[in-house]
């Protein structure tokens, strides 16, 4: 029996030997301040976690990933790319902030309101998190512009919220030429938002004068919660609403055409995975904007 004991100890020893964990804060480098719910992440592994409210980060990674990098980034600063040769424990991560580019060429008045994305939620499409599995992962909807817009109110619905408050980030990303998801659009700020109930949820985000020209993806990634439970978010059969027009240079037999494009809907499990698109469903999402004309 204590033969067994022993090698069970030096299995669990080996076993803690072979691992990498990585853990640190992540602040501003000139402030110091933290930098809540950070991007953290292995750029070939597809590894990935968010900092907490106060910075801080920890990862357990398998020995094998001593060859890949370490990926932190944040909206509104320079991404910080590091090799992993080790453990790193209780770093300092420390950002340096980026020039945001303003559109100093273009300016653009705003006049007609317009509808984006649909709404028609389905009570038998829901996309569930509960706590084990609510941090981090990304709900997306791909979002046709054909002209200028200014975003100003997003709407949800939250089919079941049985937590206190979740908070959720709302990420905005280009699209390729096959209209799937690529980087991650630079805004001003972070856009997070509490949700405390369930029903119809309004997010009105005009303070933060987002401005798109071309079409994009909305995703909505849960970053923290307080309490336990699940919150559920409402989907919809694909509608037909979501109609591209501009399809010529795609073959009648492509995988993305069906006389219009499928439904847009994409899903991943955190900030470094690779996207999926899932079919025939889409997340239930409708967007104010004013329509821009340049002046």
């Amino acid at each position: 029996m204590n033969s067994i004991f022993k090698l069970s100890l030096l299995f669990f020893s080996l076993f803690a030997q072979s691992q990498i964990k990585l853990s640190g804060i992540v602040k501003d480098n000139n402030t110091k301040e933290i930098l809540e719910y950070a991007n953290v992440g292995l750029k070939q592994s597809k590894l990935g976690v968010n900092s907490d409210e106060n910075g801080n980060f920890n990862l357990t990674l398998p020995a094998n990933v001593k060859k890949d990098t370490l990926v932190i980034s944040y909206i509104g600063y320079k991404t910080i790319e590091l090799p992993i040769s080790e453990s790193l424990m209780n770093e300092v991560f420390l950002m340096q902030t980026s020039a945001f580019g303003l559109d100093e060429v273009t300016i653009y008045s705003y006049n007609e309101k317009v509808k984006l994305g649909s709404f028609s939620p389905h009570h038998k499409i829901a996309y569930s998190f509960t706590s084990d599995s609510l941090k981090g992962s990304e709900l997306g909807k791909r979002v046709f512009v054909e002209k200028p817009v200014l975003l100003k109110d997003i709407f949800f619905f939250v089919k079941e919220n049985t937590f206190k408050s979740v908070k959720l980030r709302l990420n905005f990303y280009a699209l390729d030429n096959k209209y799937l998801p690529t980087d991650k659009i630079e805004i001003k700020e972070q856009v997070i938002v509490d949700v405390t109930k369930k029903g119809k949820i309004k997010f009105d985000i005009s303070d933060y004068n987002i401005k798109m020209t071309d079409h994009f993806l909305l995703s909505v990634e849960p970053i923290d919660y307080v309490g336990s439970g699940e919150f559920v978010l409402m989907g919809e059969w694909h509608s037909t609403k979501a109609v591209y027009r501009n399809i010529e240079e795609y073959p009648k037999n492509h995988v993305n055409v069906f006389g219009y494009i499928t439904s847009g809907f994409f899903k991943r499990q955190h900030n470094q995975d690779d996207w999926i698109e899932l079919r025939p469903h889409n997340l239930a999402i409708k967007i104010n904007a004013l329509e821009a004309s340049a002046d």
